[in-house]
């Protein structure tokens, strides 16, 4: 726990350069309200040229629906994919989360640390019929 000399914009989740901009905050699933949590996804190529930045990839695992704030249901693996674009998911980012977490690169022999990202609007289509039931 931060102590109570923590300035207001430590309070708020904003650091660094963030701060001063007051543009980047930490969230957590409690602020995402309703949406997705993906924890890995694989598949990941694009489409529609290199220079268009368009990607489309597999929720594979470690993914959750979010309602109310709250990890609510694992998804399946493999039922649903993303379909987007690079540089509108960077401009539609929400926050980070405070910690980095280890995550396994596949093909690699490193492990990357890095915060989890929410990003509002991300193209999600099913490719199985495991979301029709959650409404």
């Amino acid at each position: 726990m931060k102590s109570e000399t923590t300035n207001t914009s430590e309070r708020r989740g904003i650091t660094g350069n963030a701060a001063r901009r007051n543009s980047c905050r930490f969230v957590d699933a409690a602020r995402v309200g309703n949406g997705l949590y993906v924890g890995r996804i694989w598949y990941t190529y694009p489409i529609n040229g290199l220079r268009a930045g368009d990607f489309t990839c597999t929720v594979v695992g470690d993914s959750f629906i979010i309602r109310d704030g709250r990890l609510a249901a694992p998804l399946k693996a493999n039922t649903l994919r993303i379909n987007d674009n690079v540089t509108r998911l960077l401009g539609a980012v929400l926050g980070t989360t405070k910690d980095a977490r280890g995550t396994l690169v596949w093909g690699a022999d490193e492990i990357v640390y890095a915060p989890a990202i929410a990003v509002s609007g991300v193209h999600v289509d099913a490719i199985a019929g495991f979301m029709e039931g959650l409404d």
